[in-house]
Order: structure tokens, then C-alpha cells, then sequence
């Protein structure tokens, strides 16, 4: 893992990422090289799109965890098998990706379905629930995989969310401060960036999750 690191931070390991938002309207799969900081820097530099893909759930997939999001009922076997078959998905969605743009990715970062997430109403307190066995990622991807990316979070404590803040930094490296970057995933949610303090970050509610709903309907109305 030290020489995978190394390649990382030196700019020559392709790094993929793949998740499925709150939405759950297809599995993003991104390919980027970071750019180096010199020898003796531990921190990653700022990372460069090398290619971008959305691939669309098979439609019994889609269709049993639509059911999942939506409420249904669904026991420890339907949890396992669910959580097998979307890590199977998103690797091979990583696979396919790979092979269509010509690249070869070392490491797999791996968000997973968002399937549970506490609303702030919990009284025991924070919990999460993401589906998609970054082991199974890793099988069919045929690359190292590192996901469950929440969790250690919110058993610290924290909300386990807004993840998207943690990039966020790096990406929007080069806006000048302070500025804010707004994420319409699943959730909307802001963060904040100004020069000598850490980011600022926080949900601000619903976005695509009803969005896509709204449009779904839209779509299918005979009427407007």
C-alpha cells in the first residue's frame, strides 16, 4: 500500500471513483491522476479528470433498490444479496469505463447507495447505512478498492456528511476565497471556503432525490 501511495501522490496511479447518490439515477464513475506536490509532501495535489461516465442500473437492479429507497420491506437476505449485487455493479461499471477510455485505474474509491442516512431526529444518535461490498468492487474492478468512506465519522461522532466537502477543497483550489461551492446531489449541500479556516460544510436539503421524482411524473403525465 506504501508503493500505491507513493504512485498516487508522484501523479502516475489512475485513481477511480464510482457511487450512486440519495438519487440512485445511474452509477458515476470518474478516472483522475492527482498532480504531484514534490518528494516529501503526504498530501495529495490537485486532482485532474482524466475521463467521466454515467452507467445505468440493469432495470431488476434499479428496480429492487428503488423498492429498498422507497420503503419496501426488505429482510437480511434482500440487505446481503442487495449489497452484493450493487458492489458487482459499480466494479463492473468501473471495468466497462475503463476499457471504453483506455485506462487502467490502480485504486477504486467507492461511496456506495446511500440506502439510510439519520435525520438529525435519531434519539440514540447518528447513523448510516451504504450498500455496495467494496470487496465485490474490488473483484470485478480487478483493482485495489477502498469504500465504507462515512462510517468512521459518525462513530466519532460526526454526521457523517456532507462527504463531498472533503474534495471539495482541492477541486476549487484555484476560486478565489471566500467562496462557496453549492453540490446538487441527492441532497443539496453548501461548502465554505476561506483562506485560513478549515471548510465550513452542511446540507441544505432535498435536490435530485425529489427532482428526479418531479421530472419521473412529469414525464409520464398525459397532462400538464
Amino acid at each position: 500500500m506504501h508503493a500505491l501511495a507513493q504512485r498516487i501522490r508522484s501523479g502516475e496511479a489512475i485513481v477511480a471513483g464510482c457511487l450512486s447518490g440519495t438519487s440512485a439515477d445511474g452509477i458515476d464513475v470518474a478516472f483522475v491522476r492527482f498532480e504531484p506536490r514534490g518528494e516529501r509532501s503526504e498530501r495529495l495535489g490537485v486532482p485532474r479528470l482524466l475521463a467521466f461516465d454515467t452507467r445505468p442500473f440493469e432495470p431488476e437492479l434499479g428496480a429492487r433498490l428503488r423498492a429498498v429507497l422507497d420503503g419496501g420491506r426488505c429482510g437480511p437476505r434482500e440487505i446481503a444479496l442487495l449489497d452484493r449485487d450493487l458492489g458487482r455493479a459499480f466494479g463492473r461499471a468501473v471495468a466497462d469505463c475503463a476499457r471504453a477510455h483506455g485506462l487502467v485505474p490502480e485504486l477504486v474509491g467507492s461511496h456506495g447507495q446511500t440506502v439510510y442516512h439519520h435525520d438529525g431526529a435519531e434519539p440514540s444518535g447518528p447513523a448510516t447505512l451504504q450498500l455496495g461490498d467494496g470487496d465485490f468492487v474490488a473483484e470485478e474492478a480487478r483493482a485495489c478498492t477502498a469504500s465504507d468512506f462515512r462510517m468512521r465519522d459518525v462513530a466519532r461522532g460526526g454526521e457523517g456528511a456532507p462527504i463531498s466537502a472533503l474534495a471539495d477543497e482541492r477541486i476549487f483550489h484555484a476560486c478565489p476565497r471566500p467562496c462557496a461551492v453549492l453540490n446538487l446531489g441527492g441532497m443539496a449541500n453548501l461548502t465554505v471556503l476561506a483562506d485560513g479556516a478549515p471548510p465550513l460544510a452542511f446540507d441544505t436539503g432535498p435536490a435530485n432525490s425529489l427532482l428526479d421524482g418531479i421530472a419521473g411524473i412529469l414525464a409520464n403525465a398525459k397532462e400538464f
